[in-house]
């Protein structure tokens, strides 16, 4: 699977650019770094984990909880 920016990321799952960088300041995901690529790019691990937010977000968790979880 290739990076794929925070549009692309935001349209695939139906969620907006902005709860993708809040997700991030929380430390939730973090994007990659690539240094001739002016935007953010995620691998197949941040989105992995951001599938996982997102079905315990329908479960009604709460994202403190979530962080926990996902440190584990």
């Amino acid at each position: 699977m290739e990076l794929q920016t925070i549009s692309q990321v935001s349209k695939q799952f139906s969620i907006s650019t902005r709860t993708l960088r809040y997700y991030e300041q929380i430390g939730l995901i973090t994007p990659m770094k690539k240094e001739d690529f002016a935007y953010r790019v995620y691998d197949l691990d941040a989105i992995t984990r951001l599938r996982q937010i997102i079905i315990l977000r329908k479960l009604r968790i709460p994202l403190t909880q979530i962080s926990e979880i996902l440190q584990r």
